[in-house]
């Protein structure tokens, strides 16, 4: 690949009644001189398709902003009081809004309030609580697109553009029956929007929906809208040029005009919706991620709110997110032990703001996490993936990868926390929900339709897939599961250390616990958990099931009216071992007496001590 260069100039195109408007070239990834020629040819030819300044607004009728109401009943609220060093600045925004038909004077019978908003240039925005409006309005159900699958679908591309509305809100007509709704009142008097305002509840899905009138056939193929972000994407750079220029094209035919500062054309990397995109992959805004390094510790449950909202955004760079956010989201939760009976979402008095030492430990690690992420790969979807699931008290974590060019490549973390039934479900049925909810929810839209392979250190979670007797849930989660094409893969961890120590209970240990055990035949709630202890996991096997012992009567009654000399046909030392080739081989006989005797050892241990 050729090395790209960069041309440190801003330039200046030229339309043909001499307007310009100034389009920064500065990174753009050309190679040579000829290229940059063409891009600027490119640009000199659409030159109307940019503002020419900033109140030079676009105008469609492609669509319009309609706002239906549920209860019709006008009402008036007061304006709020502008302080007197901000009172000429108020005014001349207002001027300019109505000189460039934004706004209207009005005789409307509604009014709300103005709210100005000091911008980062220290300049004002007037803005328009329209609260009171939104509670009267019918939501606008179009919906908005996934930023996770937006982002995804950038793989293979090598340049970048993104393109900006000159304030793409008031590009759009407000119906005009429905103009003297939106009517607000200042010192100035009362005024009433011409082009759709910021603040409506229904704004975004009408802008959304006009993106769609436009570019709906090219979304997801050529480029990304979202709101008024566009990003076009390509492998090439002629390809690139191609389809600069239809989107130009369609602009132009639905009245739309760009802000020439905020267009990033032919870049190899950029910033897209709070991510950074590259042809490596995608990661987390450094501009956005630098303001985490100061986050000072929350002092009440706002504040951590505020915190932990902000960290989600970017959960999926995170692995294990819901575990280590766990401990915040305890303490913005009310007292379990207080919440009103009856009443769906209430809860009593909440409890008193205690920072503790596991939210410090979580506070910094998410901390430590969000500014050291990873750069996430792009789904390759003629590759097959590898999902890696987990689970543990506390919550169920999954790693979507793929092998690409020889690089195995994260493409996703997922985890979410426990409900309050998940945190009785024993280990077995723990990692079965995780990969239930990893292959059936998280990542169905990745792994539906597509081959891929299921790595787990969890050795009975290939049991419970296979042989194992299921509960009406598991059978559920089976079905579900079995529209996916897939397979289990043992990876070998810790866990066998438990096997081992199992394996190693002296002959007399063992005989003697058989021999103590009732006549009776354990509950098949704790014959299920045999999985658990039979690939090592008896110590997170819940004290519950190890309890549960009631006489269900049933397939192993035969197997425990006699004593049973474990050691039949197995060397000292090697119960669990030996036993276990038998779950491996699929001696499904066998193994129906081999499980009740482990279960029945670990019945007594537990109940030892």
């Amino acid at each position: 690949m050729a090395s790209c260069q960069s041309h440190q100039q801003t330039t200046s195109v030229e339309s043909d009644d001499g307007m310009t408007c100034g389009v920064d070239l500065s990174a753009a990834a050309v190679e040579g001189e000829e290229q940059l020629t063409l891009l600027r040819d490119l640009l000199r030819r659409n030159a109307d398709v940019f503002s020419k300044h900033s109140m030079d607004y676009g105008h469609t009728t492609t669509v319009q902003h309609e706002i239906p109401l549920v209860d019709s009943k006008p009402f008036r609220l007061p304006y709020r009081k502008i302080p007197p060093s901000q009172y000429q600045e108020v005014r001349k925004a207002i001027s300019q809004m109505e000189e460039a038909g934004v706004i209207r004077p009005s005789k409307s019978p509604y009014a709300s309030p103005i709210v100005v908003v000091s911008k980062k240039d220290g300049t004002l925005r007037i803005c328009v609580d329209y609260r009171k409006l939104n509670s009267c309005s019918t939501r606008d159900a179009f919906p908005l697109p996934r930023i996770e699958d937006a982002l995804e679908a950038l793989g293979q591309a090598r340049f970048f553009s993104t393109l900006d509305l000159t304030s793409g809100y008031w590009q759009v007509e407000v119906a005009e029956h429905d103009k003297h709704k939106t009517a607000f009142s200042t010192p100035m008097g009362l005024f009433e929007a011409n082009r759709m305002p910021f603040g409506l509840q229904n704004a975004p899905s009408t802008f959304q929906r006009l993106m769609t009138c436009c570019f709906g056939d090219l979304n997801f193929e050529s480029l990304l809208i979202y709101l008024d972000d566009i990003i076009v994407f390509s492998r090439t750079f002629e390809e690139h040029l191609e389809r600069l220029d239809v989107v130009f094209s369609r602009l132009r035919k639905h009245g739309l005009k760009l802000k020439p500062q905020k267009c990033s054309l032919l870049r190899e990397e950029v910033q897209y919706l709070g991510h950074v995109v590259s042809v490596k992959g995608i990661h987390t805004d450094p501009e956005k991620i630098s303001r985490v390094r100061d986050w000072k510790r929350p002092s009440n449950v706002k504040e951590v709110l505020g915190f932990v909202g902000f960290a989600g955004y970017y959960r999926r760079f995170i692995k294990g997110y819901a575990t280590l956010v766990a401990p915040l989201y305890r303490l913005t939760s009310g007292d379990p032990k207080k919440k009103k009976r009856g009443v769906k979402g209430t809860s009593g008095p909440a409890k008193p703001f205690e920072w503790s030492d596991d939210c410090e430990k979580a506070f910094d690690a998410l901390k430590d996490r969000l500014t050291t992420t990873p750069v996430l790969g792009y789904p390759n979807y003629s590759l097959p993936f590898v999902l890696q699931t987990d689970a543990s008290g506390e919550g169920l974590g999954a790693v979507l990868a793929q092998v690409q060019d020889g690089v195995e490549k994260v493409i996703a973390y997922a985890s979410r926390g426990l409900r309050p039934p998940e945190t009785r479900y024993p280990a077995h049925k723990l990692e079965f929900l995780a990969l239930k909810w990893a292959v059936t929810e998280k990542f169905y839209d990745h792994l539906y339709g597509h081959r891929f392979s299921v790595l787990t250190d969890n050795n009975p979670l290939k049991y419970v897939m296979s042989t194992a007797k299921l509960d009406a849930t598991g059978h559920r989660w089976a079905s579900q599961l079995a529209m996916f094409d897939f397979d289990i893969e043992y990876r070998q961890g810790k866990s066998n250390s438990n096997a081992d120590a199992l394996s190693r209970m002296s002959r007399q240990e063992v005989t003697e616990a058989l021999q103590s055990c009732p006549q009776r035949v354990p509950s098949t709630r704790l014959v299920q958990s045999c999985g658990d202890v039979a690939g090592g996991q008896k110590d997170n096997v819940s004290e519950p099931v190890k309890k549960n012992v009631l006489c269900q009567g049933g397939e192993f009654l035969d197997s425990v009216e006699k004593p049973v000399d474990p050691f039949d046909g197995a060397g000292t030392d090697a119960l669990c071992c030996g036993k276990i080739s038998f779950v491996d081989l699929d001696f499904q006989q066998d193994f129906m007496q081999i499980r009740a005797e482990i279960l029945r050892v670990q019945w007594s241990r537990s109940c030892a001590s």
